[in-house]
């Protein structure tokens, strides 16, 4: 039961964004999520470097096995701002290095 009622806590929130993307872009505001994955922020640095095979655990599943520094995330979330993603609506970015592809 754990594995199914965690599957609905993370399928919530993505059909909710469909629904909420249906709705508001009608009106003209874009819904977009930005599904980022483990980024190397100072607090998982700290995590990481108190053994080394912590760092492994947060790479495993990614096809890129590494992770995202902050400025990743952050370039990601300038483009969904800008002008160049208009016609970007009612989908998920993923910044996880391919972790949703494994």
């Amino acid at each position: 039961m754990p594995v199914i009622a965690s599957g609905l806590g993370q399928a919530c929130p993505l059909v909710q964004q469909k629904v909420v993307a249906v709705v508001y872009g009608a009106h003209g505001i874009r819904v977009i999520s930005l599904v980022v994955g483990t980024a190397r922020t100072e607090m998982v640095s700290a995590v990481v470097g108190s053994g080394p095979v912590l760092g492994e655990v947060f790479v495993v599943r990614r096809i890129q096995r590494r992770m995202a520094g902050p400025r990743v995330v952050a370039e990601a979330a300038l483009w969904l701002l800008s002008d160049r993603s208009l016609f970007a609506a009612g989908a998920r970015v993923a910044v996880g290095g391919g972790f949703l592809a494994v």
